[in-house]
């Protein structure tokens, strides 16, 4: 129903279907969850430096976009350091180079102080993430799963 809301807004509003109309419905229906949020990429020109990564990205995009090659997909990238480093604008920058939308999921969001209440928030997390298709995650703070907080 939330789709057909979306593609019906996008008519309505362009006259026609337009992914960034159709990806503002998305990006609400995200916000109310306060588990996940949708980022706009950036354009992969923005990042200076961090050749090896862009390389490594490019040669994947094969493996991504044709299914018959013997490249193995992309499982995961973790980008650490200190703050302002660029590891914002590399996730955004490489979603953008992928074509796909970027969400970031804050872990302290997903903590909970009752007895079940962090796996439940994970698990519909989880399930939005899968509902919705071919994206890029980013986990910010990731450190708080190790600690107390």
């Amino acid at each position: 129903m939330e789709a057909e809301a979306a593609f019906a807004l996008s008519l309505v509003r362009t006259r026609g279907f337009s992914a960034d109309e159709i990806n503002k419905v998305k990006a609400q229906t995200l916000k109310k969850s306060g588990l996940l949020e949708y980022w706009q990429p950036e354009d992969i020109q923005n990042v200076g430096g961090l050749g090896q990564l862009k390389d490594y990205i490019s040669n994947r995009m094969t493996a991504i976009t044709n299914h018959d090659t013997n490249l193995p997909r992309i499982k995961g990238i973790l980008l650490a350091g200190i703050p302002g480093t660029g590891k914002t604008l590399t996730s955004k920058a490489v979603a953008s180079l992928l074509g796909w939308p970027l969400l970031r999921l804050d872990i302290g969001a997903l903590k909970g102080s009752l007895v079940g209440e962090s796996e439940k928030k994970i698990r519909e997390a989880t399930k939005t993430i899968e509902a919705f298709g071919n994206c890029l995650v980013w986990i910010d703070e990731i450190e708080k799963s190790f600690s107390g907080c």
